[in-house]
């Protein structure tokens, strides 16, 4: 069932494991079947080095388990929730990267300090509350963080989550959003970190919508 989805799913996993973005089974992915509504949502506890297409579970909008003999992850009903109140996104990506948790334990967003998070996310990334995972009032209340349109946020004391269209763009999100936290965090090591203008950060928004590293994001998953 969805056989190219769940390879999509799949790939999208281990690249994001290549990436640096988790550690082992740390994580989730998730992608939402246009035609049939349903979500094909990586597996519990497995490393992402090791799982097959087989692996990848399918489950519905209700978190009802559709295909597969694995136990999908214990945030599916964050996943589930997103997918149903959120008809745009088909995609969604969750990571416990080294930089951009730092921000989330501090429970500070990043601010578009540099021209990749400006272009890629054109104002602050927002820090979300602490919510238990695999609890049911994690969708509702990270979903309301992104706003209407946002795509990525930080999970307080946990990590990040990314919403999108498609796979391909959620995991370029992800690595750019930690490869920006990085260097605020070191910039910051040696001062203020200076903002961007709010008219600059809209035009690079408006203006560039990709960077040099939607080169390597596609290597990667070419893996």
């Amino acid at each position: 069932m969805l056989n190219n989805l769940r390879e999509e799913v799949r790939s999208t996993a281990l690249a994001m494991l290549e990436a640096g973005l988790v550690v082992g089974s740390q994580g989730n992915v998730s992608a939402k079947d246009p035609a049939t509504g349903l979500i094909a949502i990586t597996p519990t506890n497995m490393s992402y080095d090791s799982i097959t297409k087989d692996d990848i579970v399918i489950v519905d909008v209700d978190q009802r388990l559709i295909w597969g003999e694995r136990k999908p992850s214990c945030e599916t009903p964050m996943h589930s929730y997103i997918h149903k109140h959120r008809k745009d996104v088909y995609a969604i990506l969750h990571t416990h990267s080294h930089y951009a948790t730092i921000f989330a334990i501090a429970n500070r967003g990043i601010p578009p300090a540099t021209i990749n998070l400006a272009a890629y996310f054109g104002g602050e990334v927002r820090c979300a509350p602490y919510v238990r995972t695999g609890s049911d009032t994690m969708g509702p209340i990270n979903l309301s963080y992104f706003g209407e349109k946002g795509e990525a946020i930080l999970l307080g004391n946990h990590g990040a989550l990314f919403i999108g269209s498609n796979l391909h763009k959620v995991l370029k999100l992800a690595i750019t959003l930690e490869e920006g936290a990085n260097q605020i965090y070191h910039a910051a090591l040696l001062g203020n970190v200076v903002p961007l203008p709010p008219d600059e950060i809209q035009w690079l928004f408006n203006n560039l919508p990709g960077s040099e590293i939607e080169g390597q994001e596609k290597e990667m998953l070419k893996g």
